[in-house]
């Protein structure tokens, strides 16, 4: 009971401090919806961002600054996958990383692209994209139910010192969304906030509300958005950031990590 007391409060003061989206979107204690009886089909939507593991700058490790740092970093962490793991990894090719390295277009950095973003995008493919596409897939045979998928690209325009002068760029870190949607602050002791007022991460911030309000109030429907189509805010500002697609985030490597049985993890490796 004082947990569940404790809990409560949290959540209290948490609505409290946020900002308010919408007059009618918040009105009473969180505690309070689940209590209530629903009818009729239920919808529902799973989303990540697609470097989840990103948050892991903020204590300054799985931080690599060039492309063999990051391979290296893949290959000590299978090692001690193989050297912990008590199960079963005969499908898990010896040779997987050169598919890895291959897949995620490793050493080919460009604007959009580089060792940081590579590493994050691998590893949060494995603890969450893949199972998130799975997830809605298994959600959708079940008739009272319809789920849809979102992926965020979008990511801070800003750099993040590491230790003595090294800079790297964000990823779409875990807890960006949560960011925009609520209003950019808590991350306050890690980046600089001078770019969140600029277009780039406002529109980020209006896309994201836009989304959530044409949810609550009942604006989706299966003609506007079928449910294997995939949201994904980009992070492009021009023309516009938002675009919907036919296929799940990162099919093809999710397909290959399958096929390798290395979707059973989750958040563990």
């Amino acid at each position: 009971d004082l947990l569940l007391f404790t809990m409560k409060q949290w959540y209290q003061r948490r609505v409290r401090e946020f900002a308010v989206l919408d007059g009618t979107l918040v009105t009473s204690d969180p505690f309070g919806v689940g209590s209530r009886d629903r009818y009729g089909k239920v919808e529902l939507y799973i989303s990540n961002t697609a470097q989840e593991t990103a948050y892991n700058m903020l204590y300054g490790t799985n931080v690599v600054e060039t492309w063999e740092a990051a391979l290296i970093l893949l290959m000590n962490k299978e090692l001690n996958l193989r050297k912990t793991y008590k199960g079963d990894l005969s499908k898990f090719p010896k040779t997987a990383l050169n598919t890895v390295a291959e897949m995620y277009d490793w050493n080919k950095t460009s604007d959009t692209w580089w060792p940081q973003l590579f590493l994050d995008t691998v590893l949060t493919d494995i603890r969450t994209t893949c199972l998130n596409n799975n997830l809605v897939n298994s959600l959708n045979q079940n008739p009272n139910i319809t789920a849809r998928r979102v992926y965020i690209s979008q990511r801070v325009n800003e750099t993040y010192t590491v230790g003595e002068g090294v800079s790297v760029p964000w990823s779409s870190m875990h807890g960006w969304d949560t960011e925009a949607l609520f209003g950019y602050g808590y991350y306050t002791p890690f980046y600089k906030l001078n770019t969140t007022h600029q277009e780039h991460s406002q529109r980020f911030l209006r896309n994201l509300r836009d989304f959530v309000g044409s949810v609550v109030w009942g604006k989706v429907s299966d003609s506007t958005w079928p449910s294997g189509v995939t949201l994904h805010f980009t992070n492009k500002d021009f023309p516009g950031s938002l675009k919907l697609e036919d296929e799940p985030p990162q099919k093809e490597q999710c397909e290959k990590w399958a096929e390798w049985d290395m979707l059973k993890f989750g958040w563990q490796n």
